[in-house]
């Protein structure tokens, strides 16, 4: 069995290793932040393994809306669109057609 903790020490999640050694587990509890999140096994004896570590980041807030400011209204352009959006968000350009 695989248990995942947050950093205060209470489970978010369990789950059942496959024949393959390989396991999947939604957590639950956490909430928009930076956390560390300890995951841990447990044998059919009993045994207990140490914990392994992983600091991740939820974000479920959407971005703003980017700015663009170039095209203007006014200005002809050779394909080049330039603004400005969220650090290290995608951008889709949609367009005509």
């Amino acid at each position: 069995m695989i248990t995942i903790t947050n950093s205060s020490g209470a489970t978010i999640g369990t789950g059942t290793v496959d024949a393959n050694g390989s396991y999947s587990i939604v957590t639950t509890f956490l909430i928009d932040g930076n956390h560390t999140i300890h995951a841990d096994s447990t044998d059919a004896a009993g045994n207990t393994s140490g914990q392994a570590s992983v600091d991740i980041s939820i974000d479920t807030i959407a971005p703003n809306s980017p700015i663009v400011t170039f095209p203007t209204a006014s200005s002809t352009t050779d394909g080049t669109v330039s603004g400005s959006a969220e650090a290290l968000s995608t951008l889709n350009i949609f367009g005509p057609g």
